[in-house]
């Protein structure tokens, strides 16, 4: 097969441990990454950077993993997010989550934090969601139920105005690439976000109101 005009295809790579950083400055064009917060994500660039300085590779650029979720009002979205919330079963959140992380959490404490329960499960998702958020620590049920939602990924929740902000917030203090956009309720949310989300980062000026390339590589500003 002759080469494709964009030369190969744009390889993401998903690893957020120290072995995965060392191979993803060395074959990745993009890093995807789940981090639980603004300061797990500064976190996480910071390391990536340390991890091509030290093989003497450039940088690849980074998208993080969001869930938006979108309503008329900031009530309304809070509203959305608990009605999801109740409605997830446990047992599949641990479920789940066990399968992600390679380890078995069935029968484990679900109050205990996740920090203090050793297993041999993904060093890097581990190290993640083990961080303290704000003085407490997340335990087993609440990663469970986040997997269970979002596979980790932190929700930004509220007003499309809302939403649009803490997206260029997030954007702006990593230095990210972007976002890989994780919908809740097929296929509504992903309406709300295209419809109501978007033309405000439009207006906001930082998305692009059409494509300046013709293949993925060129759109994404990849040499």
């Amino acid at each position: 097969m002759p080469p494709s005009p964009q030369g190969h295809p744009v390889l993401f790579q998903a690893g957020s441990s120290g072995r995965g950083q060392q191979f993803a400055v060395s074959h990745a064009d993009v890093v995807f990454s789940i981090q639980p917060n603004l300061p797990g994500m500064k976190r996480f660039m910071g390391n990536l950077a340390e991890a091509a300085q030290a093989a003497g590779k450039k940088t690849p650029g980074v998208s993080f993993g969001i869930q938006p979720i979108v309503g008329g009002t900031e009530e309304e979205a809070r509203r959305k997010l608990a009605d999801l919330v109740e409605k997830l079963p446990i047992d599949g959140c641990l479920a789940r989550l066990s399968g992600t992380m390679g380890v078995d959490f069935a029968g484990m404490d679900l109050d205990q934090p996740l920090a203090e329960i050793e297993t041999q499960a993904s060093q890097g998702l581990m190290k993640a969601f083990a961080n303290i958020e704000g003085d407490k620590p997340l335990t087993l049920r609440e990663v469970a139920i986040r997997w269970g939602l979002a596979v980790g990924k932190p929700q930004v929740v509220g007003t499309p105005e809302q939403v649009a902000a803490e997206m260029e917030r997030i954007w702006r203090e990593t230095g990210c690439y972007g976002f890989n956009v994780t919908p809740t309720v097929m296929a509504s949310s992903v309406t709300d976000f295209v419809d109501q989300v978007v033309p405000v980062l439009q207006a906001r000026g930082v998305y692009r109101t059409e494509y300046e390339g013709t293949t993925f590589r060129e759109n994404l500003g990849l040499s």
